[in-house]
């Protein structure tokens, strides 16, 4: 028997809704509901939803960082990061590395406030190729740098750093989650390692390492901290990058998302108790 070919004849059919009393128009033989596709606004409902989802979830990491609270009524905001830092330099001299500097400093804003940073110049220089801080003087980010947005977001992180220990901040809980990830422990077994074959190089090697980290972790973990809670994406784009950098003798320069997690909520409890997060 040949197949039938022939577009059917649709004849339009009214409905009434029992249960809301609306009336729907639709085709004779067919039951209301089945004259369109229900899987396509299923479809769309899903795209939305990922579409709004924390771009970490959405890849599996399982970390969802939450969004800033709203202030209390009662409450007043402290002075914004990006009111201490200022870009004119850049603006003169490197105007495209001037937007990505302002990009970080917006990231930041969005994140916490600083109520004491006083006011710092962000030059367009380098020690060495890198990225330099003064306290309480100037930053300094090389023009020719391909992150500045993450080396700017390290240096406001060593400022704070000199701040907060400054003003006798309780930072030993962020210093001891800090001190108890994979990559601190991986140091600790390293130096044991060598001390037992009796490396002296190793262990001189390790000495500097130990304190290139310990001047850096507060810096990198922050700048860590501002990428993921602000979820901007050329600071989590840059993150990402160092990650899957294996170039170095140990992974020191940041924390795989799932071990950050701790961290960052350190970063938000001493954040909440110097009174840079006033949330309801």
């Amino acid at each position: 028997m040949a197949p039938k070919t022939d577009t059917p004849t649709l004849t339009p059919k009214s409905y009434r809704n029992k249960r809301s009393g609306e009336t729907h128009v639709g085709f004779a033989g067919i039951d209301p509901g089945f004259e369109r596709n229900p899987g396509v606004g299923r479809a769309a409902q899903l795209e939305d939803k990922f579409r709004q989802s924390d771009r970490r979830l959405a890849e599996g990491l399982g970390v969802t960082p939450a969004p800033p609270r709203p202030l209390a009524l009662d409450q007043t905001e402290v002075q914004p990061v990006s009111a201490a830092l200022t870009l004119e330099s850049y603006q003169e001299e490197a105007p495209a590395v001037a937007a990505r500097l302002e990009r970080t400093l917006q990231a930041i804003d969005q994140v916490h406030s600083d109520g004491e940073l006083p006011p710092i110049p962000v030059l367009p220089l380098s020690r060495d190729g890198d990225a330099v801080s003064i306290l309480g003087e100037l930053i300094g980010v090389d023009p020719a740098d391909s992150t500045p947005e993450l080396s700017l977001a390290h240096e406001v992180g060593h400022q704070l750093d000199w701040l907060l220990r400054g003003e006798g901040a309780d930072m030993a809980d962020l210093i001891a989650v800090i001190s108890d990830t994979t990559q601190s422990r991986r140091l600790r077994d390293l130096r044991d390692d060598a001390e037992d074959a009796g490396n002296a190089d190793l262990l001189d090697l390790l000495d500097e390492i130990d304190d290139i980290y310990d001047r850096e972790k507060f810096a990198r973990a922050y700048a860590q901290y501002i990428a993921w809670r602000s979820g901007d994406a050329a600071l989590l784009s840059q993150i990402d990058a160092a990650l899957a950098d294996d170039s170095y003798i140990v992974p020191l320069r940041q924390w795989p998302y799932a071990e950050f997690l701790p961290i960052a909520l350190q970063f938000d409890i001493l954040f909440e108790r110097v009174g840079w997060l006033k949330r309801t």
